[in-house]
């Protein structure tokens, strides 16, 4: 069974920079009335960090590549032409009320069936020890990342909960990213699929949200 009734699907075709890109994000969280996937266009190479990371510690791994941090957690993940996508699920929607490793499998079965589709196998991982967040894709794999035959992480997320319902991000890499992937994926999540239509106020909230926020020092620098 699909997991979700209706899937509004917002493929972003704008590059954007890492504070856009978490701004935009959080700015679709705090308006939607029903699940939106958002699928990603990078303006250039960038690294996003999960929320309750160091930023110095993130600076001193990854060298001079521009970073920002995210609102949901996890690692670090370098942004270099991955396919990033963003599913945001409101609280009345059944899907807001599973557990977070439930839904994070379920998000990631939608993934693997859509990369099966274009030829490509991946199976998820199964339980490990729980370890401090690091490079994503560099060190143990979760549970539930999807990996290739080789062992090799090709696709993981994090997530954000709140009483407004959950923004979760992913990012799917080295591996080949097929075509059409975007569709594929929504209609994995959902029979039922829309074209995204934003709403009118929504690049002053993003604004908003950069200069408050994700284009802030305080904000990437903070101590947690």
């Amino acid at each position: 069974m699909p997991a979700l009734d209706i899937l509004d699907l917002f493929i972003d075709e704008i590059p954007r920079t890492g504070p856009e890109q978490m701004a935009l994000d959080e700015a679709l969280f705090e308006q939607a009335s029903r699940p939106i996937l958002r699928t990603y266009c990078w303006a250039e190479e960038w690294v996003t960090f999960g929320f309750s990371q160091s930023q110095s510690a993130v600076a001193k791994a990854i060298g001079a590549t521009p970073l920002v941090r995210r609102w949901t957690g996890g690692g670090i993940v370098e942004h270099r032409g991955d396919f990033t996508f963003a599913l945001i699920v409101p609280r009345t929607d059944a899907f807001a009320k599973i557990r977070p490793c439930e839904s994070y499998r379920v998000i990631h079965r939608a993934m693997a069936r859509a990369l099966e589709q274009a030829g490509t196998a991946v199976t998820l991982a199964g339980p490990v020890t729980a370890m401090a967040p690091g490079a994503c894709f560099a060190g143990v794999p979760a549970e539930a990342d999807l990996l290739r035959a080789d062992g090799l992480k090709v696709c993981g997320g994090a997530q954000r909960r709140t009483q407004q319902g959950i923004l979760h991000q992913g990012s799917l890499q080295q591996t080949d990213i097929p075509p059409g992937l975007s569709n594929a994926l929504a209609f994995q999540l959902s029979d039922r699929v829309e074209e995204f239509v934003p709403q009118t106020d929504l690049n002053d909230r993003v604004s908003e949200l950069i200069s408050a926020r994700y284009g802030s020092d305080a904000w990437n620098r903070r101590i947690l």
